[in-house]
């Protein structure tokens, strides 16, 4: 298993790294100001636009979004990314969310009233709708199509964000770091992530919320990723 984390390792690294130039670019972060704070099915693109790029793309296969896959409770269901990457199939589920900068006043999403921590756990592990839950929940039979070697693999994309009007936040950069901390601290307390990666943006953006036109600021991400066993 050490050769196989090897292996892992450096997919991860490769595809968070190009995943990170794609959604820091001035492209992406130009598109962000003009519309909203993105979710999953938005990020699809910089997904696969990401694979294409990185250096994992001379040995790519084939490559499907919401590919439809069987579960253990005899429900049908779909897996968000699916590729092939030399003699292995890499299936993901990708979730995104939004926590509050360390160092808020307000913390969550005043158009959400769970709490700051279940922000944190809840798209990993917490229920049903955790991606490592639903990644434990996938038959592997039930894909005809894919190598003899499987990684499923979840994936959480933090957004560090806050909901307040006006400048961004004094030390900003520092409170970006500390919240990328508070993520990986609460997480140890769930099925802690085996892989994390963190990127701060050169200058915070301005944006609108999903529900509202009421504006936010973005500072940078965490992302957090396992190999399902």
């Amino acid at each position: 298993r050490a050769l196989d984390f090897l292996f892992f390792r450096e997919v991860v690294s490769e595809l968070f790294h190009s995943f990170s130039n794609n959604l820091r670019s001035e492209q992406t972060l130009d598109f962000l100001k003009s519309t909203r704070i993105p979710n999953e099915r938005e990020l699809y693109g910089i997904f696969i636009k990401s694979l294409l790029e990185s250096k994992l793309k001379q040995e790519l296969g084939h490559i499907a979004t919401e590919l439809q896959v069987g579960r253990n409770t005899d429900a049908k269901g779909r897996v968000d990314i699916f590729f092939n990457y030399r003699n292995t199939s890499f299936i993901i589920e990708f979730k995104v969310a939004r926590i509050g900068i360390t160092g808020s006043n307000n913390d969550n999403d005043p158009d959400n009233e769970e709490p700051p921590l279940i922000r944190i756990t809840k798209p990993w592990k917490l229920d049903s709708h955790g991606v490592v839950s639903q990644l434990s929940d996938l038959e592997i039979d039930s894909i005809g199509h894919a190598h003899d070697k499987i990684v499923k693999m979840p994936i959480v994309l933090y957004l560090h964000v806050d909901w307040r009007n006006g400048e961004p936040r004094d030390k900003w950069q520092d409170l970006s770091a500390q919240t990328h901390s508070r993520i990986k601290s609460t997480l140890e307390h769930e099925t802690p992530p085996q892989f994390n990666y963190y990127s701060l943006l050169e200058v915070p953006i301005r944006t609108r919320r999903r529900t509202s036109d009421n504006p936010m600021t973005l500072y940078g991400f965490t992302l957090v990723a396992s190999d399902l066993k």
